[in-house]
């Protein structure tokens, strides 16, 4: 399995290797796998892998590395690209694509167009598109930090080229509570930025995580983040005010004093 969606009406979508479709739940319980490949024609059946599932008002599309395949309930229609396409996003009814050339296209309406070319912004290869307001896109790269997009008049500036987020591959991005996003890396862990995408907080192995390789986050109703790494899944608690500090931040021994100066904290422990 490559991609899965739950769709607004509870129905599971699955994406795999030249193979999507559904979960149909029947009344006695069970749940069966029903294949939606079957709806396309052999010619189209080489897709490869799914890479990502959306849902806009169209229906649930199915995106491949050259092909898009909507279905609507009934019926699959099909958008092909001349070029392979490398990430996916989705902007509300809008998805975007990224060819491999680095050129962006945006599929509205079962019509695909490229809407921003690779030197506007920057040859930067895009990981996530996120809706900052109903003007402007945020778009986050894999080593050039983050631009702000605006629609009306197809401008770039960037927001962030902090080293933190540049100098480690950024591959997940997650959007959390108040504006504040989850960027998860390939070898730096994850980092918070707040909603002007200053990096607030960084996780690592060195304080908690299992691996640096951060390959899929999510959050629950409590406004958590679960993270995926290469070595297992982590439950970082980011929506409890309480921050704890320990053996991982090379604080050791037992705490017999600590004060504030400032935006520093000075701690006293029975071994220094």
């Amino acid at each position: 399995i490559r991609s899965i969606l739950r769709s607004t009406n509870g129905t599971t979508f699955l994406g795999a290797q030249n193979e999507f479709g559904y979960i149909k739940s029947f009344p006695n319980g069970q749940n069966r796998y029903r294949s939606l490949s079957s709806l396309i024609t052999n010619d189209q059946k080489n897709f490869s892998d799914v890479w990502k599932i959306f849902e806009t008002e169209d229906g649930i599309w199915f995106l491949t590395g050259e092909s898009a395949f909507l279905y609507n309930g009934d019926t699959i229609e099909t958008i092909r690209s001349d070029h392979t396409w490398r990430s996916f996003s989705q902007v509300g009814n809008t998805i975007l694509v990224q060819d491999s050339h680095l050129d962006i296209y945006a599929i509205v309406e079962k019509q695909i167009s490229k809407i921003i070319d690779r030197e506007s912004i920057n040859h930067a290869k895009v990981v996530s598109v996120l809706e900052e307001n109903s003007d402007r896109w945020v778009f986050v790269s894999e080593s050039k930090g983050l631009y702000s997009y605006n629609i009306k008049d197809k401008s770039f500036r960037q927001l962030n080229s902090d080293p933190l987020i540049e100098e480690n591959k950024v591959f997940e991005v997650q959007k959390l509570r108040d504006g504040y996003l989850a960027i998860g890396t390939i070898g730096g862990g994850l980092i918070i930025l707040d909603k002007n995408y200053i990096p607030v907080q960084h996780i690592n192995k060195q304080n908690g995580l299992q691996s640096n390789a951060v390959l899929a986050t999510g959050t629950d109703q409590a406004g958590n983040l679960w993270v995926a790494t290469d070595m297992g899944l982590d439950y970082v608690e980011i929506a409890t005010p309480l921050y704890q500090i320990d053996d991982f931040h090379q604080v050791e021994g037992a705490v017999h004093a600590n004060k504030t100066v400032g935006n520093e904290l000075f701690v006293g422990t029975n071994v220094g």
